[in-house]
């Protein structure tokens, strides 16, 4: 059983020049530099005047990638999925590699799990890391016991569907999961 604890809680702040993410177990680290200081020396300090775009850099390679490159998967809209006590986004980030020789192909992907509360309330994020493919996600009945978690069912396999139809010699391996998730808690379990 994996638990994994988000980033989360995390608190934008503009000083100068320069946005940090700052919180409580907050593990995301980003940087950003403000690319117009004219703009910023217009607005009251430390906020916009809401008309006025304050562009600022965002330095965090995984948030930046699944902004650019993820497809965005709303396991809310499965079945099951509007009864749930979480709504759960999967981002989902393309990773290229040689896995099919003389080939530069989409190898797996990176996951990212953006977890929102069915009423209100934080919300939390998980990084799921590289793996070949989430090929089916089911949700399983709620749980009246715990109304901060939601269930779902995730089948693995190590290498994206084409890989295997272009290179018939890799072994392809499943695995499934039994997931619970809240906002802040995500705990991941093997299963037959």
């Amino acid at each position: 059983m994996t638990l994994y604890r988000p980033f989360r809680r995390c608190v934008p702040i503009l000083a100068a020049h320069t946005l940090s993410l700052v919180g409580a177990g907050c593990r995301v680290h980003a940087e950003a530099t403000v690319h117009n200081p004219e703009a910023t020396a217009h607005a009251p300090q430390g906020t916009g005047d809401s008309v006025t775009p304050l562009p600022v850099r965002i330095r965090d390679s995984l948030f930046t990638l699944a902004l650019a490159e993820a497809t965005v998967r709303y396991l809310d809209s499965l079945p099951r999925g509007a009864d749930q006590w979480v709504r759960p986004r999967l981002y989902e980030i393309p990773v290229e590699g040689t896995c099919v020789s003389e080939e530069h192909v989409i190898c797996g992907f990176y996951y990212l799990l953006g977890v929102a509360p069915n009423r209100e309330g934080l919300s939390g994020a998980f990084n799921l890391g590289w793996l070949g493919q989430i090929t089916h996600i089911e949700w399983l009945p709620r749980s009246t016991k715990d109304i901060d978690f939601g269930r779902l069912r995730l089948t693995v396999t190590n290498y994206p569907s084409w890989v295997f139809k272009s290179e018939p010699s890799i072994r392809k391996i499943q695995k499934r999961f039994e997931v619970q998730v809240s906002v802040d808690t995500m705990i991941v379990k093997q299963i037959p």
